[in-house]
């Protein structure tokens, strides 16, 4: 099941995190990850499995017509599960209750994008070694879908 964000939440989500260091994310980057927490914990989510956190995915608005998913991530034991993409599902949900959103975005990594082609988004943007040295930046879109009609 998926629910809020509470700090709470705050060591049982840097475990898991830290589950996915080295393979999808480096070890620097949990620095951003508390930042992040800090100042977009209300639009944060968590999934819960027998009373367990497996994974989380957050959104926020960057500019006024764009919304974005970020740090998203589970436990990989629980990769092929669904549970990323329900997360991501969730988010996007969240994010078109903005009825200004027209695009949105995400900026992931080498290790996620195929993750998000299937969901619909498109790379715009390539930049090696950007989160870290051996971590891409893989800039993607999507456009939004209101009653199967794309706002563009």
């Amino acid at each position: 099941m998926i629910y809020p964000y509470e700090d709470k939440y705050l060591a049982e989500i840097l475990e898991v995190f830290n589950l996915n260091v080295p393979d999808s994310f480096d070890p620097s980057e949990i620095i951003d990850l508390k930042e992040y927490l800090k100042n977009y914990g209300s639009t944060y989510f968590v999934y819960i499995e027998n009373e367990k956190i497996v994974g989380a995915c957050g959104y926020y608005f960057p500019e006024t017509n764009l919304g974005g998913i970020s740090w998203i991530f589970t436990d990989p034991k629980y990769k092929g599960k669904k549970i990323g993409s329900k997360l991501v599902k969730h988010c996007i949900d969240e994010i078109q209750m903005n009825s200004s959103i027209t695009n949105i975005e995400v900026r992931t990594s080498q290790f996620a994008n195929v993750f998000f082609e299937k969901m619909g988004f498109r790379t715009q943007l390539v930049e090696q070694d950007y989160w870290a040295k051996g971590y891409d930046l893989y800039a993607m879109t999507m456009p939004v879908l209101i009653n199967n009609i794309t706002l563009e």
